[in-house]
């Protein structure tokens, strides 16, 4: 598995409807929210984020701590995704 889900391209905008960062992708959309479903459920701050590993790409967007299949990609990867 490359941490994608099934029809998601890499580098597929996504936007957290509770908090509004814009991610590469579902997935470091949902690593985002942590907590438990109905009790603790939250957003981490964008602190909390940077202290986890995630950073911003060119583009603005979240992307999952390095290692993960949608990790944030270099100027170069982002201009060739966009033409």
């Amino acid at each position: 598995m490359n941490g994608l889900r099934r029809g998601e391209k890499h580098g597929t905008k996504s936007e957290c409807s509770v908090c509004g960062e814009l991610f590469c992708g579902v997935r470091p959309l949902d690593d985002h929210r942590v907590g438990e479903h109905g009790v603790n459920r939250h957003c981490l701050t964008a602190a909390e984020m940077l202290a986890r590993g995630f950073s911003k790409c060119p583009l603005g967007r979240w992307g999952s701590p390095s290692g993960s299949a949608t990790r944030p990609r270099t100027d170069e990867d982002v201009l060739e995704a966009v033409s």
